[in-house]
């Protein structure tokens, strides 16, 4: 299933929903996307649930373990503190998935807020803009990405 494509059928649907919640801790700051139900149509489509700041706060505790080897090896040299995140929810194989899109600090999504309430599909962009895969389930994450060059 490509999740990209679902993530992109989501964005740009601002709604004062979107953000089920705040969450935060020392080393991140994000957003627990509110969208529940199906996405997308065909075999983009998705079953969506909304993460809890409990599951956040599992996944972020092995995000630095899993990220910091992932960052080296496509050559990203910024810290990973240094990136604003949205979760969003999916079902995949029966099990439940987050997908954490990253925002670097300095890009225009950022500074202006958008992020918090907008999901942002970005196309190029550089390590501006990464996305990891969590298992909640299996509590371990099964994919990594940096966005394209601009």
């Amino acid at each position: 299933m490509a999740y990209a494509a679902v993530l992109a059928g989501l964005a740009g649907q601002p709604t004062p929903s979107l953000v089920g919640e705040r969450v935060s801790g020392p080393s991140f700051d994000g957003v627990i996307v509110a969208f529940t139900g199906k996405s997308g149509k065909g075999e983009s489509a998705a079953e969506l649930w909304m993460p809890t700041a409990a599951d956040v706060r599992q996944l972020e505790a092995a995000l630095p373990a899993y990220a910091v080897p992932q960052l080296k090896r496509f050559g990203v040299t910024k810290r990973l503190g240094d990136y604003k995140r949205q979760y969003v929810g999916f079902v995949k194989g029966g099990q439940r998935e987050i997908v954490v899109q990253f925002y670097h600090r300095t890009t225009d999504l950022v500074k202006s807020g958008k992020w918090l309430w907008q999901i942002v599909s970005v196309a190029g962009g550089g390590d501006d803009y990464l996305r990891a895969w969590y298992s909640v389930d299996k509590k371990r994450f099964t994919d990594f990405s940096v966005n394209a060059p601009e």
